[in-house]
C-alpha cells in the first residue's frame, strides 16, 4: 500500500477515506516551510497512517472507517504541522521588528515631549511621563512572546481560546448589567472602566481566532462557512450588551477585518468550493449582521454621521466631539510647515472661550463658560490650553503638526506608513493558508485603527477614537495591537523556515575568515 502513495493519492479510488487523507497530509504540510522536510514528513506520517490503518482493520472495521479513525488518533493536523516546523529554525523579520521598536520609541518620544512641557515640577513631569509610557515597554514584551510562540500557539489551542473570550463576554455583560442599575456612582464608574477595558481585546483579538476555526472547518465546505458566520454574529451583536457607543469604532473595525478576511479565504478557495458558492455564504450572512447592528444602533450612527461630515450641525458645546472636529479643521490651514502655531492673545482667547464659533451663545454650557471666563484671568495661556481635551492621545497627529509644523507632522505619518508597508510585504510573502488568513485579518485591524484616528486627526472624527497603533499611549489597547504585529510576524517567521543549505551559505563567510586566520 505505501508504494502506491501518490497514486492512491491522485486517483478516484477509495475517494471518501483517501480524501481524509490527502486533507490530513495537506494540513500538515502547509505548516511546515521547509519543503524538503515537508514530503519527508508527509511520507513517514503517510506510514504511520497505514500501520494504523490496517491494525483497525485487523479488528475487523472496514476500509474507510479504519482509515477515518486512523486519521482521528493521528490529533489536529495544523497543529502536528506546527509542531513538526518548530524544528527547524525560522527566518526572523528583522526590518519590520526594528520598524515597530522605532515606532514604539517615537511614541514614548511624544509623550515626553507633551508631558515634559507642562508647567510642573520635575517630580509630577515624570510621575506623568512614566505612567503614560509605561504599557509601550510592556507592549514591545507581548511583542517579543507573541513573535516567538504566537503563531503556533493560536493554532493549536483556538477552540480552547475562544471558550474563554465567551466566558469573558459573558462576564462583561454581567457587568454591563450591573452598571446599568442603580448602584452607587462609584460602582458604576468601575463597571464601566472594567467593560471598557475588558471589550477591546475580545472584540479584536477573537477576530482571528475566528477564522484559525474557520480554516480548520473548511472541509465541511459551505456548512463550516454558515456556522462560523453565525457563531461571529451571536457574539459581535452581543457587545452592544456591554459599552454602547464607547467600543464603536473598534466593532466597525473588527467587523471589517472578519469579514473582509472571510471572503478573501473564499476567493483563494481555502474553503473547497468555488467563490461563486463561498461568497455568498459569507455575504448574506454579513448584510444580516450588518442589518441588525444597523437597526440597533441606527440613532447612533446617524449622530457619528453628522459629527463626520457634518459636525456644525451636530455641535452643541466645547467639549463635544463635534466641536472638536470643526476646531480642528479651523486651526490646521494655519500650521506652519516648521515651528509651532502662534497665535495673537485676542485670537488664542477667543479660541479658548469658544467665542470664535459659539460667538458666546454656549447656553448648554453656561458652568464650564464661567469657569474658563475666570481661569482666563489668572493664567496665561498656550496653544494646548486651547487643543481638544485628551489632545496628547487622541489628537497625536494634529498636535504634531500645530506644535511642531507640517513638515514633522508629514514625517510621523510617513513613519507609520513605513511600518504598515513593511507589514503588506510580510503578509504577501506569506504562503501558508492559515498564516495569510491570520496575518490579513491582523493588519486590517490595525490598518482600520490607524484610518479612522487619522480621519479624525484631520477633522473627520467618525465614532470614539481608536489608538493610534504603535504611537499614542492607550493602556490595554498598546498591549493588543503588539499581539496584532506579534501575530504577524509569528506567521512570516513560521512560514520561512531557513534551510540547511542556507545555514551554511550564512556560516562560509565565517568559516573562510577562520581558516585564513589559522
Amino acid at each position: 500500500m505505501r508504494k502506491n502513495e501518490e497514486k492512491g493519492r491522485n486517483t478516484g479510488t477509495d475517494t471518501a477515506e483517501r480524501n481524509a487523507v490527502e486533507l490530513f497530509l495537506e494540513d500538515v504540510e502547509a505548516q511546515i516551510q521547509y519543503k524538503p522536510a515537508a514530503r519527508r514528513i508527509s511520507k513517514e506520517l503517510y506510514g504511520h497512517l497505514e500501520d494504523k490503518t490496517e491494525e483497525y482493520k485487523s479488528e475487523g472495521l472496514a476500509e474507510e472507517e479504519a482509515m477515518s479513525c486512523a486519521v482521528r488518533d493521528m490529533g489536529d493536523a495544523a497543529a502536528l504541522g506546527v509542531m513538526m516546523n518548530d524544528t527547524h529554525r525560522v527566518k526572523l523579520p528583522w526590518v519590520f521588528i526594528l520598524s515597530v521598536v522605532m515606532a514604539v520609541l517615537l511614541g514614548i518620544a511624544g509623550n515626553i515631549a507633551e508631558y515634559g512641557s507642562g508647567d510642573f515640577s520635575f517630580e509630577e513631569k515624570l510621575f506623568w511621563i512614566a505612567g503614560n509610557s509605561i504599557y509601550f515597554p510592556l507592549g514591545l514584551l507581548v511583542f517579543a512572546a507573541v513573535l516567538w510562540k504566537g503563531y503556533p500557539w493560536i493554532v493549536r489551542y483556538s477552540n480552547k481560546v475562544l471558550v474563554a473570550a465567551i466566558l469573558l463576554l459573558s462576564l462583561m455583560i454581567v457587568i454591563s448589567e450591573l452598571n446599568y442599575s442603580a448602584l452607587e456612582r462609584w460602582l458604576g464608574r468601575i463597571g464601566f472602566m472594567a467593560t471598557y477595558m475588558l471589550s477591546l481585546p475580545v472584540i479584536i483579538l477573537t477576530v482571528p481566532i475566528m477564522l484559525v476555526l474557520a480554516y480548520k472547518l473548511r472541509s465541511c465546505k459551505t456548512a463550516g462557512i454558515i456556522a462560523i458566520m453565525c457563531l461571529f454574529g451571536i457574539q459581535f451583536l452581543s457587545y452592544s450588551r456591554t459599552t454602547g457607543t464607547v467600543n464603536f469604532s473598534y466593532r466597525l473595525v473588527a467587523f471589517a477585518a472578519f469579514l473582509i478576511s472571510m471572503i478573501f479565504m473564499g476567493v483563494k478557495k481555502y474553503f473547497r468550493i468555488s467563490p461563486q458558492k463561498a461568497i455568498p455564504a459569507i455575504i448574506i450572512p454579513g448584510m444580516l449582521i450588518a442589518g441588525l447592528w444597523g437597526m440597533e444602533n441606527k440613532e447612533m450612527l446617524s449622530d457619528f454621521s453628522l459629527q463626520c461630515f457634518q459636525p456644525e450641525l451636530h455641535a452643541k458645546n466645547a467639549w463635544d466631539d463635534s466641536y472638536n472636529s470643526i476646531l480642528i479643521r479651523n486651526l490646521l490651514p494655519q500650521a506652519k510647515l516648521f515651528g509651532g502655531l502662534t497665535l495673537p492673545e485676542e485670537t488664542l482667547k477667543d479660541y479658548y472661550m469658544a467665542d470664535w464659533y459659539f460667538d458666546g451663545k454656549e447656553d448648554t454650557e453656561i458652568p464650564n463658560r464661567i469657569y474658563r471666563e475666570e481661569h482666563w484671568k489668572y493664567t496665561s495661556k498656550k496653544l494646548t490650553d486651547i487643543l481638544p481635551q485628551h489632545y496628547h492621545n487622541n489628537y497625536r497627529i494634529a498636535y504634531w503638526i500645530l506644535q511642531y509644523g507640517w513638515g514633522p507632522g508629514i514625517f510621523l505619518l510617513l513613519c507609520v506608513a513605513a511600518v504598515y508597508a513593511l507589514m503588506l510585504k510580510l503578509i504577501l510573502r506569506i504562503h501558508n493558508p492559515m498564516g495569510k488568513a491570520i496575518s490579513t485579518a491582523c493588519f486590517i485591524c490595525l490598518a482600520g485603527q490607524t484610518v479612522l484616528y487619522t480621519a479624525g486627526n484631520f477633522g473627520f472624527q467618525f465614532g470614539w477614537f481608536t489608538a493610534f497603533p504603535f504611537i499614542s499611549e492607550g493602556n490595554v489597547s498598546i498591549v493588543m495591537n503588539m499581539m496584532l504585529a506579534g501575530l504577524i510576524a509569528s506567521s512570516y517567521s513560521y512560514d520561512h523556515a531557513i534551510s540547511e543549505e542556507e545555514e551554511l551559505k550564512i556560516f562560509r563567510p565565517l568559516r573562510k575568515k577562520v581558516t585564513a586566520a589559522d
